[in-house]
């Protein structure tokens, strides 16, 4: 169903927070007896157990991640943009695709310039990934902070910061601290 290309950075990346949450995925779906998505998982399984793991500071701006917006485009100049997302915040009507849908399988890991063969058995179609946008991260950090906030019961002794960590001089990774006041 789906076949990868020689690959920009050698293999695939995977980010060591994404890898995190797509292990919380699998485990939850391992008791899944639907055969489509056993291959599904199983081709996922195969994608983290060779994927050359790097943390956020070292990942390449251009690597699908989780939350990253996609662009494809297939050798025929047709052209699909999409987000993919956690299986918690999938939504096909707003184009935003699980990590552990067939075409999230496919994309996670890989960069721009890199191709994949997408699509079900004869009637699949060669696909690059021209664009790979990660402004969808910060969207999901910003919605992660709301809801944290919304969570939390309010203790007027802690303080919740919430924000960039260059805020802080340090680098530019997303950060929470919670301080007593």
């Amino acid at each position: 169903m789906m076949a990868m290309y020689p690959l920009r950075f050698g293999g695939l990346l995977l980010e060591s927070n994404d890898l995190l949450t797509i292990k919380k995925y699998l485990q939850q779906s391992l008791g899944l007896e639907d055969y489509f998505h056993v291959e599904l998982l199983e081709l996922l399984i195969e994608n983290v157990q060779r994927a050359i793991i790097v943390d956020e500071k070292s990942m390449p701006s251009d690597v699908v991640r989780l939350n990253s917006r996609v662009t494809l485009e297939s050798s025929t100049g047709w052209m699909k943009s999409f987000q993919l997302v956690p299986p918690d915040d999938a939504d096909t009507e707003k184009a935003k695709y699980s990590v552990v849908s067939a075409l999230g399988c496919s994309v996670i890991g890989l960069s721009k310039g890199d191709s994949i063969r997408y699509g079900m058995p004869g009637q699949a179609a060669l696909f690059c990934i021209v664009e790979v946008d990660q402004s969808g991260l910060m969207a999901d950090v910003e919605t992660f902070g709301k809801n944290l906030m919304d969570a939390l019961p309010t203790n007027p002794d802690v303080a919740l910061y919430f924000g960039k960590k260059e805020e802080r001089n340090s680098s530019d990774a997303i950060w929470v601290n919670l301080t007593q006041i």
